[in-house]
């Protein structure tokens, strides 16, 4: 009995290690220089780490993993053509994360729909100039 419940645990942990060790050869990675907005959701400068966990989501977390939000997304069928990019919106000094674009990744090629605070800014800023988009490299 108990050399079964050693085989059934081998077997488990080890399906959880390969697991894990594909979940981190997936997505893209992107230093960001600035602070960002996702989803209501404010993140520090610094580098990051976008994968798909399911279809309609995106994942942020930072390099260290100490940092991480999840958004809705939606596909787009927009594919980078020169590599993998996030796209920001700005407005004044903030940057909100617009899409992920890779052309390798099909779960990737993603539009985050403007959060409230986003449409908040949006509004703000209609008034005083247009909102600017900032493309950012990833690999």
């Amino acid at each position: 009995m108990k050399r079964i419940l050693a085989a059934v645990v081998f077997s488990i942990v080890s399906s959880i290690a390969s697991s894990n060790a594909l979940a981190q050869g997936y997505g893209v990675q992107a230093k960001v220089p600035f602070d960002f907005t996702v989803s209501n959701h404010t993140l520090p400068s610094g580098t990051y780490r976008i994968t798909s966990p399911a279809t309609g989501l995106v994942r942020i977390e930072s390099s260290d993993g100490r940092i991480s939000t999840t958004a809705m997304s939606t596909y787009r069928g927009n594919e980078s053509k020169g590599g993998c990019m996030l796209v920001f919106q700005k407005y004044g000094d903030l940057y909100f994360l617009h899409q992920v674009l890779s052309p390798t990744q099909f779960s990737l090629n993603v539009t985050i729909p403007p959060s409230k605070l986003e449409k908040r800014v949006q509004h703000q800023e209609a008034s005083m100039k247009q909102a600017e988009q900032i493309q950012i490299a990833a690999r």
